[in-house]
């Protein structure tokens, strides 16, 4: 009989979740015929790929704790299918457990709380994949390949469903597969200059991208001594703050206890650069993760008292704008974000946040205080103020009340302001004859933040609020705004503004990260007055960048200008040959928002799939033999790109787990009671 060949293009996290599933279906497969299995990924490290190269510098590290990674599907799944033995699907932290007694190396030694490098990270990857691949490997009739070049493009196979897989440079396939599972990650930055920056400029002073920081901020690129910008405030900018520091070889050193805010200094080495100048669209840091208090205790994850999925059902069929059916869309009603969903948001938060600052205690007259004028606002009745500012007076002129009732003494009442959360200076500067006290107060600020991170996401009002609403709930605000749930306008809205506004508040670096970065701004080195939106222009003469407020107060120039951000996926531009050429065939389409109400063709750059992430073709067909999930579907669905957590039921695993039963022909609902497989070949991959 003729093997069936499916091909996974990306070797990276996905990449091992979805041989996890595999390898857990591959045993109870009806169809007996051969099976080979290929996997591409152009950097060449399979499990890591090239966010998590188990390469990349030391100073680099995640911003979710080491407890809270896993690699395969568990317990906590609920329609995931079977599972692999226990052996073989060790979470992150008792895979370093492991590796630190077999070793005895310091690297491996990491408290579950802690934020783990991307390093480790990508490590434990590594090892993950070549687990889930001996399993398939020790499996009869199955075949394993690894590729470690790039695909670029895949044709449809003549005379079948199939596709050949083409890889760079080469005159012939490599390989005809039945099924194809794109997978492909991030994609590369889209070249984009500053204001007035000529040619010569963006050939050597602009570096669109600092990663892989070993390569593009090595002393050649970033020489010693020079002033250095970077356009972003996120994570990718203190990895580059980092890098450009630690990782060449200065130094930080506690000089206060373990718990002491703002007792980590920093000695240069004289190898960095003397400025690092940053700035970003909001001017603010990210605001650092908190000590996670739910590890391992799924029940304190918060669950949603007003954004549910069922209030948004309600608010669409209230608040909902009517969207016509064209080109194949359902007529739906979409939302608009910031008038429908955001004011739910900020409830949800003030509830968290006064409930942890009174006690739990307080949790059911708190929602007591606001249901009537939560359930008015759902039907649309109209109000006086902004409706987040009204929904949110109850709890406040509650919590006031009982504060002073039970005569807290030496402490103020709490107060939630997301006014001032959003935008803590308010627009303002933060004084000083040139701006400089905006430096002076993001280092003030960036204390407070810290101390709130260390009392943790559950007992931390604040923390708890951010925590609980923008990561535990996300996925009812992705209901919200997934497919074209959204009107054009607040669509667009939403990803130039409400995404970054998710990533400042719950998705910054951890404390230890943080700290450092405050070591940074109070020895000079990195300087974070230019605030938001500052102008940029080159001088040609000097060879350097000009930077300027707005006010024009302070100016500073820089020698290297570094793009410091991610950008999303868009398939017509950053996509590479890969998806260029299955647009040019049909093969894939563009997601285009269904709302032209506006007379404008909005499409935010990801694909467009079906509920079994099939891409459909330009004549709006699915094809089946080809499944795409991750960066590729960016700004039509919304966070995807994710770590699996251990007990958490991911949906990535879930649907990764409905491909891997199609694929291979077993029906996913027989085996859907999660026992762990006992096929003996598997005990092979054990050493059993």
């Amino acid at each position: 009989m003729t093997s069936f060949c499916i091909a996974l293009v990306g070797g990276g996290p996905l990449s091992v979740y979805a041989l996890d599933r595999l390898a857990a279906f591959a045993s109870l497969r009806a169809d007996h015929r051969a099976l080979a299995v290929w996997v591409f990924e152009r950097s060449g490290r399979f499990g890591a790929g090239e966010v998590h190269d188990d390469r990349q510098p030391a100073s680099s590290a995640m911003n979710r704790a080491a407890g809270q990674i896993s690699f395969a599907a568990d317990d906590g799944n609920r329609s995931a299918g079977p599972l692999l033995p226990r052996a073989l699907r060790p979470t992150f932290a008792e895979w370093c457990r492991q590796r630190s007694v077999a070793t005895g190396e310091a690297l491996y030694d990491i408290d579950a709380v802690d934020p783990p490098s991307r390093r480790l990270h990508g490590l434990a990857l590594c090892d993950a994949f070549e687990r889930h691949a001996a399993v398939l490997e020790a499996l009869p009739g199955v075949t394993f390949q690894r590729v470690g070049r790039e695909v670029v493009d895949l044709k449809p196979a003549a005379g079948d469903d199939g596709f050949e897989v083409w890889l760079d440079g080469d005159a012939a396939p490599c390989v005809r597969a039945d099924a194809v599972l794109l997978i492909t990650g991030h994609a590369h930055n889209i070249v984009r200059h500053p204001r007035d920056d000529s040619p010569r400029a963006a050939a050597r002073s602009v570096i669109e991208t600092p990663y892989p920081l070993a390569d593009n901020l090595a002393q050649a690129c970033v020489p010693e001594g020079c002033v250095v910008a970077l356009d972003g405030l996120g994570l990718s900018a203190i990895d580059a703050a980092l890098f450009l520091t630690e990782g060449r070889g200065g130094r930080f050193e506690r000089t206060g206890r373990p718990g002491d805010v703002g007792h980590v200094t920093y000695l240069r080495s004289g190898r960095e650069p003397e400025r690092i100048v940053a700035y970003s669209r909001s001017g603010y840091l990210p605001l650092c993760r908190a000590l996670n208090q739910k590890l391992g205790h799924p029940e304190l994850e918060h669950t949603g008292q007003f954004l549910t999925r069922a209030a948004i059902d309600e608010l669409r069929r209230h608040q909902g704008i009517e969207i016509p059916a064209v080109d194949g869309y359902d007529a739906i009603r979409a939302l608009d974000f910031d008038r429908s969903v955001l004011p739910l948001v900020v409830l949800e938060m003030a509830f968290v946040f006064y409930r942890t600052a009174l006690g739990a205690a307080h949790g059911n007259a708190l929602m007591n205080a606001v249901r009537a004028r939560y359930a008015a606002f759902v039907r649309s009745c109209p109000v006086d103020t902004p409706p987040a500012d009204c929904l949110v007076a109850p709890l406040h002129d509650y919590a006031t009340a009982h504060w002073r009732a039970e005569e807290r003494e030496g402490a103020h009442a709490p107060g939630f302001d997301w006014h001032a959360l959003v935008d803590p200076l308010g627009g303002r500067t933060a004084g000083g004859a040139q701006d400089t006290g905006r430096q002076v107060w993001m280092i003030e600020h960036l204390c407070a933040d810290i101390a709130r991170a260390r009392r943790g996401n559950v007992d931390d009002p604040l923390k708890a609020a951010c925590d609980g609403v923008w990561r535990d709930l996300r996925g009812t605000i992705a209901y919200a705004a997934d497919k074209g749930g959204l009107t054009e306008r607040s669509h667009r809205h939403f990803i130039d503004h409400t995404l970054s506004l998710y990533s400042r508040l719950s998705n910054g670096a951890g404390i230890a990260a943080m700290e450092k970065i405050l070591a940074l701004m109070q020895a000079g080195v990195l300087d974070l007055s230019l605030g938001p939106h500052p102008d940029c222009t080159f001088d040609e003469t000097l060879d350097q960048h000009r930077l300027s407020t707005r006010s024009g107060a302070l100016a500073i120039r820089a020698d290297r200008l570094v793009r410091a951000r991610l950008s999303p996926f868009v398939a017509s531009a950053n996509g590479g040959l890969l998806y260029a050429n299955l647009l040019a065939r049909g093969v894939v389409r563009e997601w285009v928002h269904p709302d032209r109400s506006g007379g404008v063709r909005y499409a935010p750059g990801g694909l467009e799939l079906n509920d079994a992430h099939h891409p459909l073709g330009r004549d709006g067909e699915a094809t089946p033999a080809l499944t795409i999930f991750g960066s590729p579907t960016d700004g039509v669905h919304f966070f995807q790109s994710s770590a699996a957590r251990p007990l958490s039921d991911n949906r990535i695993l879930n649907e990764l787990a409905r491909w891997a039963a199609d694929v291979l022909d077993v029906r996913h609902e027989c085996v859907a009671n999660k026992a762990d497989v006992t096929h003996p070949r598997v005990a092979l991959a054990q050493g059993g």
